[in-house]
């Protein structure tokens, strides 16, 4: 049984969140499923749509643009892990 229950209704797809932000996100270090996306959440973060590890936050304000910010930087923090 898993340690926790993914909502995967509320995790961003990977070719939407491609799309939408313009950056590729790289697999999970965990499992290596390529399907990682936005969690809809107030603190911004990436999860793997699998395994449910959950990428660094992102908390800052929230609101309009400063929303699509925290989500990119959130990308950029998942894409920037160091591996080995």
């Amino acid at each position: 049984m898993p340690l926790r229950t993914i909502d995967i209704e509320r995790i961003m797809s990977r070719n939407a969140t491609e799309r939408y932000f313009g950056v590729q996100i790289k697999p999970c270090p965990f499992c290596g499923n390529p399907e990682c996306g936005l969690f809809d959440n107030p603190i911004a973060h990436i999860t793997c749509r699998v395994c449910g590890c959950d990428g660094p936050v992102v908390e800052e304000p929230r609101g309009g643009h400063e929303r699509d910010s925290r989500y990119h930087k959130a990308i950029l923090l998942w894409n920037g892990r160091r591996s080995g």
